[in-house]
């Protein structure tokens, strides 16, 4: 996941929340379980990038390292390097 708009640590958590299908008071009630279950659950696929700035180039140096199955973009239109052409 490529995340340019909220902060990466709120998205992390919430994907926790996600996975776990838990709430916060639960997810912090005990961080190192919680961890060790998204873990197992996700076998550790599942990365985020964290930047307010991210250009094409680090997208595809990541792509080609990673060989995602599953590439999402927060904010695609603030990529830079990318000509994003709008529908009407």
């Amino acid at each position: 996941m490529f995340n340019n708009e909220e902060q990466g640590n709120k998205v992390k958590i919430r994907n926790y929340q996600s996975c776990l299908g838990c709430d916060l008071t639960k997810l912090y009630s005990n961080r190192k379980a919680a961890y060790e279950a998204y873990m197992r659950k996700t076998r550790g696929k599942i990365k985020i990038f964290d930047s307010a700035s991210i250009h094409k180039r680090q997208i595809e140096t990541i792509c080609k390292e990673f060989k995602p199955s599953l590439i999402i973009f927060d904010q695609i239109d603030k990529i830079k390097g990318l000509i994003v052409i709008e529908k009407i």
